[in-house]
């Protein structure tokens, strides 16, 4: 792990982990890079908000924290945003194996039972490194 992917790490910590703010995965990861690229504003979290978990929660659909990415990657890069974003969505799915939500967790989330068991632990051992990883590639390929 890079030294930048660290530091910003240490953001995710206070927004997804520590629960200071209780940000779900793509509030967390927008609010990270806005801050990095000084982008200070009191609505980014808000706009994010319905794209944790999977969109609106479902889980079923772009990890929230793909989508924050994306969101800040619309911010940051001026010149051809789609372009980065299709790298990002290549380095995610080259690294955890989808760009879903529930794919990514392994987690069958009409399962009650598995959830309430796997999806505490596996939003620790995953989704926080997962966050922690496209803050850190984000702040290094748009700096």
């Amino acid at each position: 792990m890079s030294e930048l992917t660290e530091k910003l790490g240490k953001q995710v910590d206070r927004y997804f982990i520590d629960k200071e703010k209780d940000y779900n995965c793509a509030e967390t990861v927008l609010t990270v890079m806005s801050s990095y690229f000084g982008i200070g504003d009191d609505v980014i979290p808000s706009i994010a908000k319905p794209f944790g978990g999977g969109y609106a929660s479902t889980h079923r659909f772009v990890c929230g924290g793909v989508s924050g990415g994306l969101m800040a990657i619309g911010i940051k890069e001026k010149k051809d945003p789609a372009a980065v974003a299709r790298e990002l969505i290549a380095f995610i799915k080259e690294k955890y194996g989808s760009i879903i939500c529930n794919e990514i967790l392994s987690i069958d989330f009409d399962n009650a039972k598995q959830v309430a068991r796997e999806k505490e632990p596996k939003r620790n051992t995953i989704c926080y490194p997962l966050l922690k990883d496209i803050c850190g590639w984000i702040a290094e390929r748009l700096g």
